[in-house]
C-alpha cells in the first residue's frame, strides 16, 4: 500500500527510498518504545518507596492532557480511520495499560480504537 502511494505521488527515487525506509522502521520504533516502557515499569517494581497512588495518577493525568493537547493540534484534519478523538482514546487506553502495569487501578477505561496497533507491538 505505501509503495503504490510512493510511486504515484513522489518522482524522485531518492526520496522514494528514503520515505520507504522511515516507514519501514516505524514498526521497530514502535516496539522499542514498548520495551522501554516494559523496562522502565519493571525498574519501578524494584523501588523500596514508591510513589503514592494519588502522586501516580496526577502525573499521568498531566502527561494524558498534553499529549493529548498535541494530537488535537497536530491532528487538525481526519484522516481515513483516524482523527483527533480516536487519537485521544488511544492515548487513554494505553495509560490504562501503563497504570495497571504500575499496579494502580485503570483511570479512564478507554476502548482500544485501534486494532492494529496491537499487532504492531507484537512484531
Amino acid at each position: 500500500m505505501y509503495s503504490q502511494l510512493l510511486e504515484t505521488f513522489i518522482k524522485n527515487s531518492q526520496e522514494k527510498d528514503r520515505l520507504f525506509n522511515a516507514i519501514e522502521t516505524i514498526p521497530c520504533i514502535s516496539r522499542d518504545e514498548g520495551l522501554h516502557c516494559d523496562f522502565a515499569c519493571l525498574l519501578y517494581s524494584f523501588l523500596q518507596k514508591k510513589l503514592s497512588v494519588e502522586k501516580v495518577y496526577q502525573i499521568v493525568h498531566e502527561a494524558v492532557e498534553i499529549e493529548t493537547e498535541f494530537v488535537c493540534k497536530g491532528l487538525s484534519c481526519d484522516l481515513i480511520g483516524m482523527n483527533s478523538d480516536l487519537m485521544s482514546q488511544y492515548i487513554q487506553f494505553v495509560t490504562d495499560r501503563l497504570l495497571v502495569t504500575l499496579g494502580c487501578e485503570r483511570r479512564y477505561k478507554a476502548e482500544n480504537p485501534f486494532d492494529w496497533m496491537e499487532f504492531i507491538s507484537l512484531q
